[in-house]
């Protein structure tokens, strides 16, 4: 078993609500308008980030190393009024993908700052959704772990 370690980090928070892959696109696959705006509002939220996402994609070497993703999706209306968790709150999978994509490549918006890299490369994800009284938004964290899983 080969040892693996994080060698580089880098965490930030986008204030955007969560958007559902489910949710994002017509049934021909193409952006729904409100897609869009939450996609410009992405690109918006990651350009302060564009320096650190284009060095760590950068610095990561498939042949040796692996990414980690830890997203943590804050949302005010998690609980419904009885105590359980509201169906409104999405699957962490389906809020999960279009993300990802967004923070990894330029397949969905290719002027949108990212890693330049293929979300293939991620081989730990680790996802929650949290209870909040603040906006909906999501904290996300990217590791370069060294050694091949």
């Amino acid at each position: 078993m080969t040892k693996v370690t994080t060698i580089k980090e880098y965490s930030f928070t986008l204030w955007s609500k969560p958007l559902s892959i489910n949710n994002a696109k017509f049934r021909n696959g193409r952006f729904k308008p409100s897609s869009k705006l939450w996609l410009d509002n992405i690109h918006n939220e990651l350009s302060p980030h564009s320096n650190a996402l284009t060095l760590l994609g950068q610095d990561f070497d498939p042949s040796c190393q692996s990414l980690m993703f830890y997203l943590t999706f804050y949302l005010p209306k998690l609980y419904t009024k009885s105590g359980t968790i509201s169906k409104i709150s999405n699957d962490l999978s389906n809020i999960e993908k279009i993300l990802i994509d967004c923070i990894c490549s330029d397949k969905v918006n290719e002027h949108t700052p990212n890693l330049n890299l293929n979300d293939a490369f991620i081989c730990d994800l680790i996802s929650k959704k949290r209870s909040t009284d603040d906006d909906a938004h999501v904290v996300v964290k990217i590791a370069i772990r060294d050694g091949l899983l």
